[in-house]
């Protein structure tokens, strides 16, 4: 539906074998002249990708924070991004959800964003609104605060700090001992 669309995917291959695979099927469906893969990329490179694209993609699965989307927002990228892991927290209302498990909810939410210019524009602005909620001196004062209210915790309440402390290590122990 899309001939002019080319997609563009930024990062080193991971696992050779898989990556023959997806040529393989990029090729047997004719769209080789539409997709490109770019390896590794500099900073500098990814950030004039985010800010020459139409919008970015971001299928990840198990993405523990999403740094190429608050990245991407910064740069006033629209964003259509995966419903797992971490993703729907770090995009909030800046980002077209899909499920990333579903080859047509990505093609239904790529399409929604070639075919309005105008909700491009809207995930943007609101991506720009967002990417000024993360910032390391924020994460900073957050991890800071959080260190210092374990330690009042652990000085004026150490019954209630070790039952944490408890509920926390049995926790850990019971999901690496698979009994979770």
């Amino acid at each position: 539906r899309h001939p002019d669309v080319r997609v563009r995917v930024a990062g080193a291959a991971v696992d050779a074998w898989y990556h023959e695979q997806v040529l393989g099927e990029i090729r047997a469906l004719g769209l080789a002249a539409n997709i490109e893969f770019l390896g590794r990329l500099t900073p500098d490179a990814i950030l004039d990708l985010y800010r020459r694209c139409r919008f970015l993609v971001f299928p990840s699965t198990a993405e523990t924070f999403g740094n190429p989307l608050v990245e991407a927002m910064a740069c006033g990228t629209p964003i259509a991004c995966s419903n797992a892991a971490a993703m729907p927290e770090v995009v909030g209302d800046a980002a077209l959800l899909f499920d990333p498990y579903s080859p047509g909810a990505i093609a239904e939410a790529m399409d929604r964003l070639l075919a309005a210019p105008k909700l491009q524009a809207e995930l943007a602005a609101k991506g720009l609104a967002r990417s000024r909620l993360f910032s390391w001196e924020r994460t900073a004062k957050a991890t800071a605060d959080v260190l210092v209210a374990g330690v009042a915790l652990k000085k004026f309440m150490p019954t209630l700090f070790n039952n944490i402390q408890q509920m926390i290590t049995g926790a850990a122990g019971q999901m690496g001992s698979g009994s979770n």
